[in-house]
């Protein structure tokens, strides 16, 4: 990813992770869905948030394509007051030898880190409401 302080946005950094995703599961033959707001804030974020998320997404997106046996995912990101939500879900099998209760305790015990990294980066609210495109 670019290093030029115009990518560190919500806006660039979004249109990156989606479009490394897009790539990513055509080529593996998946289909896909991507929610992304039609407008999205051009909201500063530190180059270590943008870095952090993008692996992360990368990460999940690597994952379903080798070990999820899925054969469709849904990108969306949903915007808040004050911070985002980037959720990948796919139709695939989940964790061999993980019930639902320890995915959801595990994904809880991200999340918080991911808030944690969050709130040392903000500058700028959200927009309190944003349509979905598909």
């Amino acid at each position: 990813m670019d290093c030029q302080p115009v990518h560190d946005t919500l806006d660039g950094l979004i249109n990156y992770v989606c479009k490394y995703a897009q790539d990513y599961l055509a080529v593996a033959g998946l289909r896909y869905r991507i929610d992304v707001p039609p407008q999205l804030p051009a909201t500063p974020i530190s180059p270590e948030l943008r870095h952090n998320v993008f692996l992360a997404a990368k990460e999940a997106v690597t994952n379903i394509v080798r070990h999820a046996r899925a054969s469709s995912v849904w990108l969306r990101l949903k915007l808040e007051p004050g911070r985002f939500i980037l959720e990948l879900e796919d139709n695939g099998r989940g964790l061999a030898g993980m019930d639902d209760k320890t995915t959801r305790t595990d994904c809880a015990t991200c999340a918080n880190a991911w808030k944690t990294s969050a709130a040392s980066s903000r500058s700028a609210p959200a927009p309190k409401a944003a349509p979905a495109c598909g």
